[in-house]
């Protein structure tokens, strides 16, 4: 009574604690596994999206006037040189 919770009390509250802790563990992990998941789903369809935009890219060939990369010093009027002349 004056003295505080008995033993079996104490006890009954340690393990209430003990289950609580438990029980937020087995939550924590249940958590960080479908985060897991969840990245390596992404990073899957990143590199599936990846994949296909490099065979896109590379389908279309290096031939002048295509969609790969323009030089800036081309002789047409669209290159970097076009803007002083």
């Amino acid at each position: 009574m004056c003295g505080g919770p008995s033993s079996s009390e104490k006890e009954a509250m340690r393990r209430q604690a003990e289950a609580q802790a438990e029980a937020a563990a087995a939550s924590r992990k249940a958590a960080e596994a479908a985060s897991r998941k969840a990245a390596e789903t992404r990073a899957q369809e990143k590199s599936r999206q990846k994949s296909e935009v490099k065979a896109t890219r590379s389908s279309g060939g290096a031939t002048r006037g295509g969609t790969g990369r323009r030089s800036l010093m081309q002789s047409s009027n669209s290159g970097f040189l076009g803007r002083f002349s």
